[in-house]
């Protein structure tokens, strides 16, 4: 993310703001099921629907530290 906004010629506050949400963003993949993560087919409707909350779990997990 950080790459990115640099690439796009974003100020560097909104790089950091955009390096720490690809973080979080990240951070959220720990609550994932590894079966979710590593799965080859296609997901279900109810494995997509935790794959979509994976930013705010990352969000509620930063936040509680």
């Amino acid at each position: 993310m950080i790459a990115f906004g640099r690439a796009l010629g974003h100020s560097e506050q909104d790089v950091r703001l955009r390096g720490i949400g690809g973080l979080v963003h990240d951070l959220g993949k720990l609550a994932l099921p590894t079966s979710i993560l590593t799965k080859t087919g296609k997901l279900t409707a109810e494995e997509m629907d935790l794959v979509r909350a994976h930013p705010r779990r990352g969000y509620e997990l930063v936040s509680r530290t």
